[in-house]
């Protein structure tokens, strides 16, 4: 692991230059002291961070926590409260703090994109080229191009622009090996993934973690006795993996290949066959025949379908042909055409969806981007916004014009997911809505 930025210097003097081997009690106490000052950061309460932080500082460094430790330290000296009354001073003298880390981004003179601005994966780095122009006219601003290139070749080409503030947008691995390098750098990382250091670092949430969230809550407050997953072919399967982590459940999904299985599995899983059969098997114990309708399954509370749009449009009439008025929640594996989805609207029929922030605006504007063009100049204005609130405290929320951003305590960003009712037509569903946030 890195060693702790220099800008923290100052107010890790005390503490030992190396790491060194603790014992467990030692870790203990030094993981309770971390807890202490981060509710008290969270709270607001100055003086029961003090002696929280002091403590810590008296401690040995232990390597499993120094990235919590770094986030202390950054909240703290950005509230100020690190400030030293000298004793020959007045009582409210303070000195003045340093400014460093993401702290100095609002600040920045030279600004670098890393991103792919040619070759088909262009369209979203110049759909942020396009917005720092327009709003950083009378700021240095540098355009490295990483198509086709390794991050050995990046390197030098970065570090030529010399940049205060670095913005990456590339796939994970190359993000990781870029940020790892200018970890001392203030920089807006837009590929979902790990963050490295939340003092000098904004990451991009990951968007199944979003929807993942957003479906725990209203799993939680259902009382869900049984519920159906169905999955199209090839979507991810983290949305499920991560919704079972969070409720400690083991839901499985039903993996959907063609929009006939779609009908067979929801013939299967709701329709009269199984019921019919057990008739039969009846009437063939019992040397008689029977009569009567079979019964629909009535143990399922809840479908989820995570997918695409067309798939989605099908459920509710093949649930009505089976007898069946379930909610429905879907879930989308990819974003629609913003003109597409439009026109759809008027033949939905009761079908719950949850749709990002940025879509729903450009819905509404009627826009012509397509909708992974749209969300990222969404994600460009939203980093204009970061820049410019990088002394806030964390965590932060705000308002743009593509809906509410949250940033985490980690330093983790986000656009809302909202829950909205398709029914010939689109409302928001406030009661889910609110249970989300």
């Amino acid at each position: 692991m890195a060693q702790p930025p220099t800008s923290h210097q100052s107010s890790q003097a005390t503490r030992p230059a190396e790491v060194v081997d603790v014992s467990r009690l030692q870790m203990l106490d030094y993981e309770i002291a971390l807890l202490r000052a981060e509710i008290a950061l969270r709270q607001g309460d100055r003086n029961a961070f003090l002696p929280a932080y002091e403590q810590l500082r008296r401690l040995p460094s232990i390597s499993e926590f120094e990235l919590r430790w770094q986030w202390v330290s950054e909240q703290a000296q950005r509230l100020n409260w690190l400030a030293v009354e000298p004793q020959t001073s007045s009582p409210n003298a303070t000195v003045p703090r340093r400014t460093s880390g993401f702290v100095k981004a609002a600040m920045a003179d030279r600004m670098t994109l890393v991103a792919p601005l040619s070759g088909e994966l262009s369209p979203a780095g110049l759909a942020l080229q396009q917005v720092l122009l327009n709003h950083y006219p009378h700021k240095v601003l540098s355009f490295v191009d990483t198509t086709g290139q390794r991050a050995s070749a990046l390197i030098p080409a970065i570090e030529a622009t010399k940049a205060d503030l670095l913005i990456i947008l590339e796939r994970r691995e190359l993000t990781a090996q870029l940020a790892q390098h200018f970890h001392d750098q203030p920089a807006i990382l837009f590929h979902p993934g790990r963050l490295l250091d939340p003092s000098f670092q904004r990451v991009l949430n990951p968007t199944y973690e979003q929807q993942a969230m957003a479906v725990k809550t209203w799993l939680e407050d259902q009382h869900y006795r049984q519920i159906t997953w169905l999955q199209w072919r090839g979507a991810s399967i983290q949305v499920l993996n991560r919704v079972n982590l969070e409720l400690g459940k083991n839901l499985q999904p039903l993996e959907v290949e063609s929009n006939a299985q779609l009908n067979d599995l929801v013939a299967q899983r709701f329709g009269h066959q199984e019921s019919q059969a057990r008739q039969n098997w009846l009437a063939r114990v019992i040397d008689r025949p029977l009569t009567g309708m079979g019964r629909s399954r009535q143990d399922q509370t809840r479908v989820v379908f995570y997918g695409p749009m067309e798939q989605a449009m099908l459920l509710r009439p093949l649930l009505e042909y089976h007898q069946q008025d379930l909610p429905i929640f879907w879930i989308p594996s990819e974003l629609p055409d913003v003109a597409f989805f439009n026109l759809s609207l008027a033949r939905w029929q009761t079908t719950n969806a949850l749709l990002p922030s940025h879509f729903l605006a450009n819905l509404s504007q009627e826009s012509t981007l397509s909708s992974e063009d749209g969300l990222f100049f969404a994600l460009g204005e939203v980093m204009v916004e970061l820049i410019r609130r990088s002394a806030q405290p964390l965590p932060d929320q705000f308002d743009t014009e593509f809906g509410r951003v949250w940033v985490s305590e980690r330093g983790e960003f986000s656009l809302g997911q909202q829950w909205y009712r398709l029914n010939r037509g689109l409302e928001p569903l406030d009661s889910l809505n609110s249970q989300t946030r």
